[in-house]
């Protein structure tokens, strides 16, 4: 049974190195399977180039409508020559591409799963939303959290639970220096806290400020111009240093490798790559004890929780690093890390599902 594994967002929206290890355990299982994105650069004979990035960062209307169509004629002519008999789609919040390949599906009869990467829109009731993973065949966690969620949501649809992928480990030795250097990265979204963590900053004085180097990466995705300018001058005035740009996965490898501790303040989070791409960079995680999170971590064993929402105690938990050996933290988190998101481990769950769609 082949399978067709659609996403277009690939290394823009930071899936690269998921669908690159989601591959490296579908081998594993000898399954027949093509992985459908955008790229920038051929992987192996698993993944077709469909690329809807032209789409997304091209700003002249014309072309943007060119490359929209070109892409989707792609798209489109490899589902209707029923080149699969079965297809994954990923599902982030918007409806986008995927409702006219549902579309398409219902038509030639043809079953998908979706994994689900986001429930916000959906426990926000969108109609269009939840209709994609209504008519699906069965829906896909990546964490138990979210399969209770969705257990919950969809009480009469298969929910599977298939561990996420684990991204590529660096064997570039981190080099240390005086100063702590700490990073908040990924987009920018109000439930990630990131006013916590200026409040934090702010409320140090000069003395405990100077030991640490603070910066800030991420593409805006959830805050008006007006805020992300205040946030920018607020960022200045602290001298923490601040990228709203989209970075490449080699430029955010370069800022891993250059980091010692990441802050990850959230508010809300259902699973979250940053964690997984900074564990896998050995770098010391400072994390907020929301759920997901104190799953995750061991405070003082693999990392570092403070209470949600309060800066004065992510504050205190920053300062606490100068008395800690970060090193032993961040590799003891990758230790576990290895063992927990082993690829044997993911093909086993998809081993599962596969055996899930062909009963199906």
């Amino acid at each position: 049974m082949s399978i067709g594994i659609i996403e277009l967002g690939g290394d823009n929206i930071g899936m690269g190195q998921f669908h690159i290890h989601m591959n490296e355990a579908f081998r594993k299982i000898d399954v027949e399977r093509k992985t459908y994105t955008s790229h920038d650069r051929i992987f192996d004979k698993d993944f077709s180039r469909i690329n809807f990035k032209r789409y997304w960062t091209t700003k002249h209307k014309i072309f943007r409508l060119l490359f929209l169509i070109a892409s989707s004629i792609c798209l489109f002519t490899i589902i209707i020559s029923k080149k699969h008999r079965f297809y994954i789609l990923h599902y982030f919040g918007e409806s986008g591409y995927n409702k006219y390949l549902v579309f398409l599906f219902k038509i030639l009869s043809i079953k998908y799963v979706v994994f689900v990467h986001d429930l916000d829109s959906l426990k926000r009731e969108v109609p269009e939303s939840k209709k994609i993973l209504l008519e699906a065949t069965c829906l896909v966690g990546l964490n138990d959290g979210v399969v209770v969620d969705l257990k919950k949501l969809f009480p009469n649809l298969p929910v599977l639970r298939v561990q996420h992928p684990r991204y590529g480990e660096v064997r570039a030795k981190k080099k240390r220096v005086q100063e702590i250097r700490v990073l908040f990265w990924g987009h920018l979204k109000k439930s990630k806290g990131l006013e916590i963590l200026l409040d934090a900053v702010e409320s140090m004085d000069n003395e405990e400020r100077i030991n640490y180097r603070f910066s800030i990466s991420g593409r805006n995705a959830s805050y008006t111009s007006q805020e992300l300018a205040e946030i920018v001058k607020r960022c200045k005035n602290l001298n923490i240093a601040i990228n709203t740009q989209f970075s490449s996965e080699a430029e955010l490898e370069m800022m891993l490798i250059s980091t010692d501790v990441v802050v990850l303040p959230y508010t809300k989070v259902y699973q979250s790559g940053a964690l997984l791409h900074s564990i896998a960079h050995q770098t010391c995680i400072v994390a907020s004890d929301i759920s997901f999170f104190s799953r995750e971590l061991k405070h003082g064993k693999t990392g570092f929780l403070f209470e949600s929402g309060n800066s004065e105690k992510l504050k205190q938990c920053i300062l606490s690093l100068r008395s800690i050996n970060i090193g032993e933290i961040s590799a003891m988190a990758y230790k576990e890390y290895l063992t927990k998101y082993s690829v044997e481990m993911l093909s086993e769950d998809l081993k599962k599902l596969y055996y899930e769609m062909q009963s199906l």
